[in-house]
């Protein structure tokens, strides 16, 4: 299981990610990213492979 720390790396690289996308005027495909990503964390989460979505942290 991952700790807080861990979890907050997690969310932060993902968002560095997003932020890439954006600065580069790709807003619409960065919207779409953060939304497979969600879909991602779901399907971790009901599969007992995550605890929680990281995108929310």
């Amino acid at each position: 299981m991952l700790d807080s720390a861990d979890r907050q790396n997690k969310a932060s690289e993902l968002l560095d990610v997003l932020r890439r996308i954006e600065r580069r005027g790709r807003y619409d495909a960065a919207r779409r990213a953060r939304s497979i990503s969600g879909r991602v964390f779901k399907y971790a989460i009901s599969t007992n492979r995550a605890q929680r979505d990281h995108r929310l942290t």
